[in-house]
């Protein structure tokens, strides 16, 4: 058992320890061929072979392979790779298997299967080079030797004193030959089964640690923020020795009167309510490429601008694009909190700054926190508790960046404690140019089909019902339909694909992208779109029993654009 878990590292040793495993064993393995041949001739001297030439040429072959294999020993005990030793082997072993093969006759033994064998053992346990340079070391004696014995320089078979063929036809020599390849191959192809076994274990090793490793990571993104997490899987994060200042975008997001009408819950369900919320404000944040500074009770801050930074005006436009999103998901959350017997209308408000701020690692040497501190940071939040529910404020740093592409209002002054002047505040109506999603950059239509890529301007028509998929307008025999977005959405996908059928795992990726939600999301949009729809018969939008839903209305015309 010692010696077998020793050798589970034998594909780590280095190249003179495993010559010296090859080379000894090699040496144990000719004597009992030596041994062999004894047993099997030696009662029989008058036997076709030449006993006394075949035993002194393999006793001369094992004196002179311990010799070789020995000058490995003190590269093996220090744990150095001794590769010359390896190369000194190989090439003192090639004419002595030649001559092996010579003794028998080079192009008539059958012991010539050890040349391939041989060429691949040293390959697997030893090193490719090694084996292709014993290869080309056997080649040439090979030529030479078979040169020699052609040019009757060298007599063929000098071990068979019987040059009729018949004495082979002998149940000795049928033994003999037997023994010798079994003996040698055995050995070959042991070494190499060890080799192969080793690797496959290493490889077990290696795939368990690799899984090890991911779990780790997974482990790391859930505890850091996923652009932190991505940097120190990749290796590609630097402890810095101090923080850095940088500017900034903050945002601040909680839910209003959140934790007074949480005190109704049994903390079992308040923890379920907590952990959805949160999951999904930082699926968000990841999505537009946040960093998550702090989750405190129903408050999360999230910045942009670092680890990873691109320029201030992108970092601003993300924000406030995070921050309707943050809005509209909070309209799917009110569907679940309802269940738990939260009844009354629950809205988050969301601050919004841009400044400069202490970026970094803090906290002790054993224990680290990545963060962004400063009154930059602060005034995130505080404009956060001066926001009406439901909406969302920034401040004039984070205005003067994104006006062109948000579309915001004055909302007035704000006095801060510590500032001279009162901080002057913009709140966010929405954007002014319709920024792709998931959906939209997967199923933007191809130039020339009937429906063109600005989809915020396409127009459908079916019966006397009338959908503008850009501003989710939907009105039917000339009434406006006042319905959630979601659904809106899952009418916009599903004519699309009108005629086929579409899975709710497609409607899911397409309309809530990065969400972990089961399918009934998708039917209760579904059972919206019919009751707004009128389509209690699903004439319009049919159910494909398990798979999902086609839209089999006929449309009226190709969408319009306008």
């Amino acid at each position: 058992m010692v010696i077998r878990a020793h050798l589970r590292g034998f594909i780590h040793w280095p190249t003179s320890r495993r010559l010296l495993l090859l080379g000894f064993t090699g040496a144990l393995t000719t004597t009992l061929a030596v041994v062999a041949n004894e047993l099997i001739f030696g009662a029989s001297r008058g036997s076709a072979l030449d006993l006394g030439l075949i035993d002194h040429y393999m006793s001369t072959w094992i004196v002179v392979q311990i010799a070789v294999t020995a000058t490995a020993i003190p590269a093996g005990r220090a744990g150095r790779e001794g590769k010359w030793a390896a190369y000194l082997f190989a090439a003192v072993q090639s004419p002595f298997i030649v001559g092996l093969l010579h003794l028998f006759g080079t192009m008539g033994t059958p012991l010539v299967a050890i040349y391939p064998a041989i060429v691949i053992l040293w390959t697997l346990v030893l090193d490719e080079w090694i084996g292709l340079f014993g290869f080309c070391n056997l080649v040439v004696w090979m030529g030479i030797v078979g040169t020699l014995e052609i040019a009757q320089l060298l007599p063929y078979a000098p071990a068979i004193l019987t040059r009729q063929i018949d004495v082979q036809n002998d149940p000795r020599w049928f033994t003999a030959v037997s023994m010798h390849i079994l003996i040698l191959l055995g050995f070959v192809t042991s070494l190499c089964v060890l080799f192969q076994r080793t690797q496959r274990a290493q490889q077990r090793r290696l795939l368990a640690a690799h899984e090890a490793l991911e779990q780790a990571n997974r482990l790391i993104r859930r505890y850091v923020p996923a652009q932190l997490g991505d940097q120190i899987a990749s290796g590609h994060y630097v402890e810095s020795a101090k923080p850095e200042r940088l500017k900034l975008t903050v945002v601040y997001a909680a839910v209003e009167q959140f934790m007074a009408a949480a005190e109704e819950l049994e903390a079992e369900d308040l923890a379920s309510i907590l952990a959805q919320y949160i999951a999904d404000m930082v699926a968000i944040a990841d999505r537009h490429g946040g960093t998550v500074n702090q989750i405190v009770d129903d408050g999360v801050m999230v910045f942009f601008g670092a680890p990873r930074a691109t320029s201030d005006r992108d970092h601003a436009l993300r924000a406030a694009r995070m921050a309707l999103e943050m809005q509209d998901c909070i309209e799917n959350l009110r569907d679940m909190w309802s269940r738990y017997g939260l009844n009354r209308p629950f809205q988050i408000s969301i601050g919004i700054n841009t400044g400069y701020a202490s970026v970094g690692d803090f906290g002790s040497a054993g224990r680290k926190l990545y963060a962004g501190i400063g009154v930059q940071t602060r005034l995130a939040k505080h404009l956060q508790s001066q926001c009406e529910p439901g909406g969302v404020l920034m401040s004039h740093s984070s205005w003067a960046l994104v006006h062109d592409e948000i579309r915001c209002v004055k909302h007035g002054e704000l006095p801060v404690a510590g500032l001279g002047a009162p901080l002057q505040v913009y709140a966010i109506q929405s954007l002014l140019r319709q920024q792709p999603t998931l959906y939209q950059a997967r199923h933007t239509p191809e130039s020339g089909s009937p429906a063109l890529a600005n989809s915020s301007t396409t127009i459908w028509q079916f019966g006397d019902t009338v959908f503008n998929e850009g501003s989710l307008e939907l009105s039917v025999a000339g009434t406006l339909i006042n319905l959630e977005r979601k659904p809106l959405e899952v009418l916009r996908y599903l004519l699309w694909h009108a005629g086929d059928v579409v899975t709710k795992e497609e409607l899911l990726d397409a309309v809530w992208p990065g969400r972990v939600l089961n399918d009934t999301a998708v039917t209760k949009c579904v059972c919206r779109l019919r009751e707004a729809l009128r389509d209690d018969n699903q004439c319009i939008i049919k159910t494909a029993h398990g798979y999902g839903y086609r839209f089999a209305a006929e449309i009226a015309s190709a969408p319009i654009r306008r």
